[in-house]
């Protein structure tokens, strides 16, 4: 005997579930949300402020910079990296100052 398969009905686990009527009758008049606190609406008046002023652009955007590239040994490349940590050396301004003295040569 063969039993007849039970029908599923898909449930979307992305749509909203439906709210009791009472708890939109503070939006429809226009007022603020109960669950939110002063203090919570006091961050967001702060996002409108304008952004503070005198940091310094990066060489991404300065238009008197280029973006090179080069293969080098990953070997290599670890002790570079190692290198410029421990002096805080920019590894921008190192390729810059090889450069300028190859050319010097």
């Amino acid at each position: 005997m063969v039993t007849p398969k039970k029908t599923r009905i898909a449930v979307n686990p992305n749509k909203p579930k439906a709210l009791p009527a009472e708890a939109d009758n503070w939006a429809v008049s226009g007022g603020i949300d109960p669950e939110l606190s002063e203090q919570a609406i006091a961050p967001m008046a702060a996002a409108d402020e304008p952004p503070k002023k005198g940091r310094q652009k990066g060489k991404r955007s300065n238009p008197d910079y280029t973006q090179v590239g080069a293969y080098i040994p990953k070997s290599l490349d670890k002790e570079v990296k190692r290198k410029l940590l421990d002096e805080d050396i920019d590894f921008s301004d190192l390729v810059a100052d090889l450069l300028i003295k190859w050319l010097s040569d």
